[in-house]
């Protein structure tokens, strides 16, 4: 069984977004922990929330030979592992637990140099991740108001279909409104009216009916 879900894809491009869950979830287990309530309900929620789905993905990428759906969800999983064990410390040295005293301060100036740089190198990915994703949506929702605002009122009758596809170079909106037909100039004005909507370097592709007009004049003359 190798269809990819939803569920499945959303975990193999891992974003900051994604490990509020962990965040959350560790704060959640470690207050309970700090309370002296020896329940696991909590602690096993955010382990079925943040870190199952994401070995489980990973899994699957092996099981269909897809090494780059396992190693986002890989990612991801080390991405909430340390997000827990991040609000984990976090609450303890808001409650003041005793500190592991290192044997000098040398060492211990070392060791926290060392984490910090560790846990820049593994977050920097998701916020470049986070980035494009804004930088993506931003993309899709002035396309969809392109779409409505000039082509959707180039014809009272007009019915279409638009996608986008941002990873394309440039990035595309295709626009399907068979039937109908329109002129290259029209078509123009619509590429021109693209910077009115931030899409400047943006290609437009419309696929059209043919031109029935011109067509039924040419069998006339002939």
């Amino acid at each position: 069984i190798s269809n990819e879900t939803a569920e499945l894809l959303g975990r193999t491009s891992p974003t900051l977004l994604d490990v509020l869950i962990a965040f959350f979830g560790g704060l959640a287990g470690i207050i309970t922990a700090a309370k002296g309530m020896r329940s696991t309900v909590v602690p096993g929620v955010a382990i079925a929330t943040a870190l199952m789905p994401p070995l489980c993905t990973a899994g699957y990428g092996i099981a269909i030979g897809n090494w780059a759906y396992f190693a986002g969800a890989l990612y991801l999983f080390l991405l909430n592992s340390l997000f827990i064990c991040l609000s984990t410390i976090l609450i303890v040295r808001y409650l003041k637990f005793p500190k592991r005293e290192f044997v000098s301060q040398k060492v211990e100036r070392k060791v926290k140099i060392y984490i910090v740089i560790f846990l820049v190198l593994i977050i920097s990915p998701s916020g470049f991740l986070f980035y494009k994703m804004i930088i993506q949506s931003i993309f899709e929702t002035n396309a969809k108001e392109d779409t409505e605002q000039v082509i959707g009122t180039a014809h009272e009758d007009l019915h279409f279909t638009y996608k986008t596809n941002y990873d394309h170079k440039p990035p595309l909106i295709e626009v399907n409104i068979a039937p109908f037909y329109f002129s290259d100039q029209v078509i123009e004005s619509w590429e021109n009216q693209l910077k009115n909507f931030d899409l400047e370097d943006t290609q437009l592709r419309v696929i059209h009916g043919q031109e029935i007009e011109a067509e039924m004049a040419q069998l006339r003359s002939e």
